[in-house]
């Protein structure tokens, strides 16, 4: 299973917008139960909150290699169907912005 999970992540299918627990167990190719139960396990979370960790963590790295990208073009090469929403999970798992966070480094 974790073979399948990181097979997965280094692909980069995880950054489909609106990809869906069936299409991701599809192409990891286990069953949808599996997934489900595996990140419920082994990771105590949804599909859904799991995905967005996911995106989160990817947007932390383009934030800081392309210092020049707005947010919206973050959100989109990260998944989000949109700015505000990524923003607010952004906040909501990081607990600042992505704009204050992408400028930490500089500001210190």
């Amino acid at each position: 299973m974790e073979s399948a999970i990181n097979q997965f992540i280094e692909s980069g299918y995880y950054l489909k917008q609106s990809i869906t627990i069936q299409e991701a167990a599809q192409e990891m190719r286990i069953s949808r139960q599996a997934l489900r139960e595996y990140l419920q396990e082994a990771k105590g979370q949804t599909f859904s909150n799991w995905l967005i960790d996911l995106r989160i963590e990817k947007a932390k790295e383009l934030l800081l290699e392309h210092l020049d990208w707005s947010n919206e073009t973050v959100a989109r090469a990260c998944g989000f169907n949109n700015r505000t929403y990524f923003q607010t999970q952004f906040f909501a798992r990081v607990g600042t912005t992505p704009s204050k966070w992408s400028k930490r480094d500089t500001d210190e």
